[in-house]
């Protein structure tokens, strides 16, 4: 009988062949390469597998010994992660054959559609655990993450029933998640306030919390992000959502910091935080200002920061190549990667002009490269405009305030407060903008579609009038839901 082969090695290298398939690590350490679990022959035992490894210590020879007795001993439970990328959806039914004692499968990163189909179609047994995306601290059934994937799903019917731009879902889901107020758990071991599924069913959350929040509601609503570690004294310490905001309807396309730390609810008593929406989405390279101030960087050694900060990087590493004299062959390499990079953004930002510039099969230089370079440093720069601004603030608070009147009050004083707090302005601006005729703060709010439509001599007579027409509305409801439950009696 040929045996199958299995690699065994603590240097991770995914181009070797041996390692296309399943993937499965043991502690994160060492790693298993097998082909498919098609491949295995029961009963797996050291008759049907021949172990390979290029490396001779005792913990290696420890864990041959356990591997040769087959995967479900003692010694191996919920010690190997299987990392199923590429595994086929045939194959997942196989894994309650051959891992009866459990097993943890990464689905880290598996497309989301996927993962819930695999999730509702295969009948895992009770020992299965699982790591993903959102829970990377945690060991979850089947059960709890389809539980996941079902708050999910919940909250993003909900954002698309209000027919939002891009932008205005961000605002959205910026003023749910800050809502919840920031708070460590007890104990350093514990991930309460990390996970999703923790956090939805506790009191604790951090900005790890937040990031997990965010990054799956605007998943699920196809908006592109993904995660920014920044670390302080060489050492990891935060986490934001880096956005790449394609709106159409505000003509906007640029990359974003949303750092919910640092607008979040202070105490259950504090209402003003909901008056401020300067941290909402920052242009990321101010980001990296702010942050720099603050003593804070890339974290250099997360593979979650690889795309970014590999063109953040880019300057830094060309300058360090020419000082050391690095020959053209090899800087040609590096501009390649780079325009590779910048490609990838480009087309998440939906700039064609770019990704062309990038994909163009003419000789690399220096010149050349930094123009290209200088326009994608161009959508970090990207304020969002204050107009955009001011007209998407007032349609999510005008959808919040018919959700919840209590949470979300809104008046013409309480408007001006906002962007007031969200669009600070020195004494030289007001003047600037009375010399250039400049449009007030509400009068912005005119140019709304729905507010437009009302009549009023001004836009605060308007917006009166729009509050009014809401308060009509919210009786209507609460009408409707009295008769409702009355009928049920």
């Amino acid at each position: 009988m040929k045996k199958l082969e299995i690699v065994l090695s603590s240097k991770f290298t995914p181009e070797n062949p041996n390692y296309k398939g399943f993937l499965s690590c043991i502690d994160h350490e060492y790693f298993l390469g097998i082909k498919s679990l098609k491949d295995i022959s029961l009963p797996f035992n050291r008759d049907t597998i021949q172990v390979v490894t290029d490396e001779d210590n005792q913990e290696i020879d420890i864990i041959l010994a356990e591997l040769e007795k087959g995967f479900h001993t003692e010694f191996l439970k919920n010690k190997i992660v299987i990392d199923s990328n590429y595994a086929n959806l045939d194959e997942y039914h196989l894994i309650n054959q051959y891992f009866p004692d459990g097993v943890v499968i990464d689905v880290t990163k598996i497309a989301e559609h996927k993962l819930i189909k695999i999730l509702n179609e295969v009948a895992f047994n009770k020992n299965i655990r699982f790591k993903d995306k959102y829970n990377l601290h945690s060991k979850l059934t089947q059960k709890e993450l389809k539980e996941v994937y079902s708050v999910i799903e919940r909250i993003t019917k909900i954002i698309k029933q209000y027919d939002f731009s891009p932008l205005e879902q961000l605002l959205f889901i910026f003023d749910s998640i800050r809502e919840k107020t920031y708070r460590e758990e007890e104990s350093l071991s514990s991930n309460e306030s990390r996970d999703f599924y923790k956090i939805v069913k506790g009191d604790y959350i951090v900005c790890e919390g937040y990031f997990n929040l965010v990054s799956s509601i605007c998943t699920s609503l196809n908006i592109e992000n993904e995660a920014i570690i920044w670390q302080k004294n060489g050492k990891s310490t935060h986490i934001s959502n880096l956005i790449y905001l394609n709106d159409d309807k505000y003509n906007i396309r640029g990359i974003y910091d949303m750092d919910i730390t640092a607008s979040y609810k202070r105490n259950e008593e504090e209402t003003d935080y909901l008056n401020n929406y300067r941290f909402a989405l920052v242009p990321f390279e101010i980001s990296c200002w702010y942050k720099k101030k603050g003593n804070y960087e890339f974290f250099k050694d997360s593979s979650r920061n690889s795309i970014v900060k590999y063109i953040y990087d880019y300057k830094k590493r060309l300058d360090e190549m020419n000082q050391l004299g690095i020959p053209d062959g090899i800087k040609s390499d590096f501009y390649k990667i780079l325009l590779d990079r910048i490609a990838i953004i480009a087309k998440k930002l939906k700039n064609d002009y770019l990704e062309k510039l990038c994909n163009q099969k003419i000789a690399l230089d220096d010149d050349r490269v930094s123009k290209i370079y200088e326009k994608f440093l161009d959508f970090g720069r990207r304020k969002i405009p204050d107009n955009a601004l001011i007209k998407s603030i007032y349609k999510v608070r005008r959808i919040e305030h018919l959700m919840n009147p209590q949470k979300y009050p809104l008046d013409p004083d309480i408007f001006e407060n906002i962007i007031n707090h969200t669009i600070p302005q020195s004494g030289k601006q007001r003047l600037l903008g009375l010399i250039m005729g400049l449009k007030e703060t509400l009068e912005v709010v005119e140019e709304i579609p729905i507010v437009n439509q009302i009549s009023g001599e001004t836009p605060r007579e308007k917006i009166m009038k729009d509050l009014k027409r809401m308060e009509l509305l919210n009786t209507l409801k609460s009408e409707l839901q009295n008769k409702s439950s009355r009928n049920k009696i």
